[in-house]
């Protein structure tokens, strides 16, 4: 009979320190493999600096002495948020021109000339097209920041420098009708899935009191603007169902397009 060191397990006391229990086991000399019949366990604590200086224990992952280093939460929510696959073409309204927009510090709008709602949230006088997007209309839903604020603000915007709607999705059609193309409008938003997330019955446009027009009402519009591009598929007029929501309205008209079940 003889004793021969069998194995070496580990236990996480607190930050600083680990127990390793060596165990020994008793058997037969010669026969190795057979039936344990004794065991004696010894419980010794050691620091994981003095540990690491014996080469035949290996620590643990939780007492990694150099720990990989870790994003923060900053850069893990700067993360690009996934494109529209619908966009990935050689046009003005293609996901490579809206990345370059993105990062072009010429591209600057003052929100407070251009009247964007709520007044007093626009405390910047320029801000970055990139800044726009990362700062308000990818940002998550709040009392100065909610999807009417977004979409009236996106209209104003194109309202005023028409060369942005490739950018923005949105346009004024008349005072209470607007033409949006739900890609590039839902890229803008930072929304993943774009028919869920914008036009179905659950989406933003159907739960605060938006909807599509009809045939009928898209036709005679037809024959007064060049609106070729509607399709009422990708690109659809809409318009607010109490006819609220204008070209005019009001802070205050905008708290009224709450959300509904």
């Amino acid at each position: 009979m003889g004793w021969q060191f069998r194995g070496l397990f580990t236990s996480k006391l607190s930050k600083s320190d680990i127990s390793i229990r060596i165990l020994f086991q008793m058997f037969p000399e010669g026969s190795p493999n057979d039936s344990v019949q004794k065991y004696i366990p010894s419980v010794i604590t050691y620091s994981p600096e003095s540990l690491a200086k014996i080469p035949a224990i290996k620590l643990p992952d939780y007492f990694d002495l150099q720990p990989k280093s870790r994003r923060s939460k900053k850069e893990r929510s700067s993360r690009e948020k996934i494109l529209p696959p619908e966009l990935e073409d050689n046009s003005m309204s293609s996901n490579a021109y809206y990345r370059q927009q993105l990062a072009n510090s010429n591209l600057v709008f003052s929100p407070r000339k251009l009247g964007f709602l709520p007044a007093n949230y626009w405390i910047a006088e320029e801000n970055t097209f990139g800044s726009l997007v990362t700062q308000f209309f990818q940002k998550k839903n709040n009392s100065n920041c909610r999807f009417p604020h977004k979409l009236y603000n996106g209209l104003v915007l194109v309202e005023a420098n028409p060369e942005m709607y490739p950018l923005v999705g949105l346009k004024w059609i008349t005072d209470t009708v607007f033409k949006v193309d739900k890609y590039i409008f839902g890229r803008l938003l930072g929304i993943t899935s774009i028919n869920g997330g914008l036009v179905h019955s659950q989406g933003n446009f159907p739960s605060h009191g938006f909807k599509e027009l009809n045939n009928e009402e898209v036709m005679a519009l037809k024959m007064k603007y060049s609106l070729k591009d509607v399709d009422m598929d990708r690109v659809l007029l809409m318009k607010q169902s109490s006819g609220m929501f204008s070209k005019n309205c009001k802070e205050e008209t905008l708290a009224q397009c709450k959300w509904t079940d």
